[in-house]
C-alpha cells in the first residue's frame, strides 16, 4: 500500500487501507524512525523505504535519529529502481497494493561482495 504522503512524515491520510499491509514510502524529508512510526500508528505491520535518489548505488543503513522513540514494526530499504518498479505498477494498474517475494541472501555472501541488497533488479 503506498502511503500518502508518500514521504510517511506526517499522519497518514490512508491509514484506513494501511491497517494489517506492508507500507509503502520514500525517503526523505525527516528521519526512517518518525516514517516508521506513522506507519505503525496507521496500523500498518512492516514498512519499506524506497531510496528517493535513482543514481543512489550505495547501501543506505536506516538506523535510529538520537530520540527515546521507538518503533515496533520491520522496516527495509530498497534501491530506487527496485522501488519505483513496484510503485509505478500500483499506480498504472490503479491496485490498491500488490503483493510482493523478497528472497533472502541465502548464499551467506555479505552484502559488501555482493554490491547489491539479494533483491535488487539485476
Amino acid at each position: 500500500m503506498i502511503a500518502e504522503p508518500f514521504d510517511a512524515c506526517s499522519p497518514l491520510m490512508t491509514a484506513e487501507n494501511l491497517r494489517g499491509s506492508v507500507a509503502l514510502a520514500e525517503r526523505g524529508h525527516c528521519s526512517f524512525l518518525t516514517k516508521a512510526i506513522n506507519v505503525e500508528s496507521a496500523g500498518s505491520m512492516a514498512l519499506i523505504v524506497i531510496d528517493n535518489d535513482p543514481n543512489n548505488e550505495y547501501f543506505v543503513e536506516m538506523i535510529g535519529d538520537n530520540t527515546d522513540r521507538i518503533s515496533h514494526i520491520p522496516s527495509v530499504f530498497l534501491n530506487w529502481l527496485d522501488g519505483n518498479l513496484i510503485k509505478n505498477s500500483i499506480e498504472s494498474k490503479k491496485l490498491s497494493g500488490a503483493k510482493i517475494n523478497i528472497p533472502l541472501n541465502v548464499t551467506l555472501t555479505s552484502k559488501a561482495k555482493l554490491k547489491k541488497t539479494p533483491w535488487a533488479y539485476w
